[in-house]
């Protein structure tokens, strides 16, 4: 198992504005999108390396909105990876 660094961004044309009463409600679609930095590693092996390497490189990613996930790579003969 392997975890990825992804960036939160919010791509302009997947905002919706619905009508709320009198008001307009504006709903926003996050997308994921692969931390793609020079400096920053975006695969790490454990959560905690994930996690460190956030706390390390803060000052690269300051205004960014990041989620890290887990990634389960099962061959076909059911070995996971």
């Amino acid at each position: 198992m392997k975890y990825t660094i992804y960036e939160m961004i919010q791509p302009s044309h997947l905002k919706k504005i619905e009508p709320d009463g009198y008001y307009q409600k504006t709903i926003y679609r996050d997308v994921l999108q692969k931390l793609d930095i020079s400096g920053v590693e975006e695969e790490h092996s454990t959560m905690e390396g994930a996690i460190a390497e956030i706390n390390n490189k803060k000052d690269l990613l300051k205004h960014l909105r990041l989620t890290i996930i887990p990634i389960l790579e099962i061959s076909y003969d059911g070995e996971v990876y």
